[in-house]
């Protein structure tokens, strides 16, 4: 087997999303953790019901589905629901949205799915709740009176997850290379 190319990629956090303001989380409307991967964060309510984290992190994989769960407050019916910029632009467009699911006091679970179109690298995934009405792929920016949002840095990753360990395997090239001279590196049993 010949390597013939490397793909590296940049990951950048240069981005501004659009702000949220004038949220009342003050009543138990709140998000009390969020786990997602290597992310669980036990919080309170925000200042103006916002928070942004940019620890901890997680990777997340594109073609993996992950669980994730919100707890929320007692304040009543609280909806929950996700986006992540898959593609970078500074925007959370409609098809990065995710209903999680609503509940009163409890914790609400459901599985996001990173597509396999995701552009690698350091995005932003925001989690919001909203009392009493269900937040619709539109409403990432929306102001609303009571509720929590928490934004998340997330990095996404290049193909699926593994499981197990790997297996080595052996490589072999000619002797004597010398710098500037093509060789084919050989690979077998990994």
């Amino acid at each position: 087997t010949l390597f013939s190319s490397i793909t590296l990629y940049s990951y950048s956090t240069a981005q501004t999303y659009c702000s949220v303001s004038g949220t009342d989380c003050d009543v138990d409307d709140e998000i009390t953790n969020v786990t997602i991967g290597s992310i669980n964060n036990t919080t309170t309510c925000g200042t103006n019901g916002y928070t942004s984290y940019t620890s901890p992190t997680a990777t997340l994989n594109t073609g993996v589905g992950y669980p994730i769960s919100v707890t929320v407050g007692s304040g009543g019916t609280e909806h929950v629901a996700v986006w992540i910029d898959y593609n970078q632009n500074g925007t959370f467009d409609t098809t990065e949205f995710t209903s999680i699911g609503s509940g009163n006091g409890v914790t609400i679970s459901s599985t996001i799915t990173i597509p396999g179109t995701a552009t690698p690298g350091i995005t932003v995934m925001r989690v919001r709740l909203r009392y009493n009405t269900a937040l619709t792929d539109a409403d990432a920016c929306l102001s609303y009176t009571y509720g929590e949002t928490e934004d998340y840095e997330v990095t996404i990753g290049v193909g699926t997850a593994c499981s197990g360990a790997p297996t080595a395997g052996t490589a072999s090239a000619p002797t004597g290379i010398c710098s500037g001279v093509n060789f084919d590196l050989t690979l077998t049993g990994y």
